[in-house]
């Protein structure tokens, strides 16, 4: 009977200690699993996250590009005949009103006006002439933008209309630059009619 307790005793020890083991193998199993678990959805939450502010940055950068496409694409459709007609000549009129004041500026500054230096009202005319097709170059009639249907010529009405301005006295009124853009708008008009 000893031996019996003993095999009976030491079977219970080994299962015991099988037990205990166990026990803590599936405890220690249990936090280990645990902890990797934690980091595993830390990193997949950091990784996600990381992913979600590029992903608002690049939307937030579309959205800013689709507005500014929006803007150019408005800008280069074509316009209809009357369109093309009602910008060109309001650009050309503002230009026409600009240069008239640029004359009168001119003249205010005590120059003589009956020697007009050619270089400045070629200079007046040439920076119209710029002044009207950077304008213009928004505009969009039959696949030409609009300041295709300037001509370099422009710029020489401008600068004798000018300078017939500006020689003229003091208290002629005699508008011959607006009646010049008139002419270079009526060419306008006929230059898109063709």
């Amino acid at each position: 009977m000893n031996n019996e307790t003993l095999t009976l005793a030491g079977g219970i020890t080994e299962w015991g200690f099988l037990a205990v083991a166990a026990g803590a193998y599936l405890t220690l199993s249990t936090a280990l699993m645990a902890a990797c678990f934690r980091w595993l959805r830390r990193l997949v939450d950091n990784v996600m996250q990381r992913s979600e502010e590029r992903l608002d940055r690049l939307l937030e950068t579309a959205g800013r590009q689709s507005d500014l496409l929006a803007e150019v694409a408005e800008a280069l459709r074509p316009l209809s005949l009357s369109q093309a007609r009602t910008v060109g000549s309001a650009v050309l009129r503002a230009e026409a009103l600009n240069t008239g004041q640029a004359v009168a500026q001119w003249a205010r500054a005590e120059h003589d006006d009956a020697t007009l230096p050619k270089r400045w009202a070629q200079t007046a005319g040439e920076r119209c002439l710029r002044s009207v097709r950077t304008l213009l170059n928004s505009f969009c009639y039959r696949g030409r933008r609009l300041s295709a249907y300037t001509d370099d010529g422009w710029a020489d009405v401008v600068a004798e209309a000018a300078a017939r301005e500006a020689r003229a006295p003091a208290g002629s009124a005699t508008s011959g630059i607006a009646r010049a853009f008139e002419g270079l708008i009526a060419d306008f008009y006929r230059r898109l009619d063709a």
